[in-house]
């Protein structure tokens, strides 16, 4: 990827250098979208090459899986590697935040609206680690950012319910297969060998005001096109999503099961009766890689069954040419 400065670039022990350029916001407009940097930070860009940020103001948006920082010209802009995280709390058009993290770490984070943000993580002198950080530094990380987002909207704190992340550590990106507002899981789809190579959902609509389920959509695949087309595996009519568990094989995923739960239009929910594992309305449908030996005698991730009234709504996890973890969303049908 070529990226351009507003000032030349030049190069400084092998990284891009980048000059903000002042951003003028018209008067009254908003300005959620904007971080100030205090000093400069090494980010990884999209790419994975290094680039130094200089002080200066900056605004701050989604790029699909990467955080767009834009200087004084949109032209100017940086793709930075990002992951999807969850926020403690509301709200109501995306948020930047620009907060200094422990020792020598520097966060830029994108609240978005359903819970979800994106960060990148920087540093000072740029020596530090591209691996995945720890359980600790991540919750850290985000009791920061929870922090700093109730001094700035005073919005009351919400928590997302999902299951612990399983498979293994690599995978260079991150995936957020989501249905989104109105949509609820109904099932998967992909490609796989002895583990699960590609991996996508099925989500099914609902009727804001009848409740009704409607048109089948997808999303993804996300992961590599090795191994076989698998035949997607899907709840019933009237049924959605509503528990999940898994396999890990090695570093990857072998296999995957969902519970599903008969969809009440009326009340726009399942009925808590009707989300129990292994109940005639609970059928459960599997995706999977080729039969292997890792079945014998291996028991599944613990059952993660949604909270009564939620569905579920987005699988999140790594990915290369594999999908190398999952973790399991549930919430409300609408968020």
């Amino acid at each position: 990827m070529r990226f351009q400065a507003i000032c030349p670039i030049f190069c400084i022990t092998g990284c891009l250098l980048v000059v903000a350029s002042p951003i003028h916001a018209d008067e009254g407009a908003p300005t959620n979208d904007i971080v100030v940097l205090e000093k400069a930070v090494h980010f990884l860009t999209a790419d994975g090459s290094d680039v130094v940020v200089k002080p200066g103001t900056y605004k701050l948006e989604e790029a699909d899986e990467w955080l767009r920082l834009i200087p004084g010209e949109r032209r100017d802009a940086l793709l930075l590697e990002a992951e999807f995280t969850i926020h403690e709390g509301e709200v109501s058009e995306p948020t930047a935040i620009s907060i200094s993290g422990e020792e020598d770490e520097h966060i830029l984070a994108l609240l978005l609206t359903g819970g979800q943000s994106l960060q990148a993580i920087g540093s000072y002198s740029g020596i530090r680690s591209r691996a995945s950080a720890s359980a600790a530094r991540a919750l850290a990380r985000a009791q920061r950012i929870a922090r700093e987002m109730a001094n700035r909207t005073g919005n009351r704190p919400v928590r997302e319910w999902s299951s612990l992340s399983y498979g293994g550590a690599g995978g260079n990106r991150n995936f957020n297969l989501d249905c989104g507002t109105r949509g609820v899981m109904v099932g998967a789809f992909g490609r796989a060998a002895s583990w699960i190579t590609q991996l996508g959902i099925i989500c099914q609509r609902v009727n804001t005001r009848t409740g009704a389920l409607g048109a089948d959509f997808r999303k993804g695949p996300v992961g590599g096109g090795g191994g076989h087309a698998k035949s997607p595996a899907r709840c019933p009519q009237n049924h959605v999503i509503v528990g999940h568990s898994g396999i890990p094989y090695g570093s990857y995923i072998h296999h995957i099961q969902f519970v599903c739960g008969r969809w009440n239009a009326r009340q726009k929910r399942v009925r808590e009766q009707d989300m129990n594992f292994g109940s005639a309305d609970n059928p459960i449908i599997r995706f999977f890689g080729a039969p292997h030996n890792v079945l014998s005698g291996t028991i599944f991730n613990p059952p993660f069954r949604c909270s009564p009234g939620k569905v579920g709504k987005a699988l999140r996890g790594r990915r290369g040419s594999s999908i190398d973890s999952i973790r399991f969303v549930c919430d409300d049908w609408n968020r």
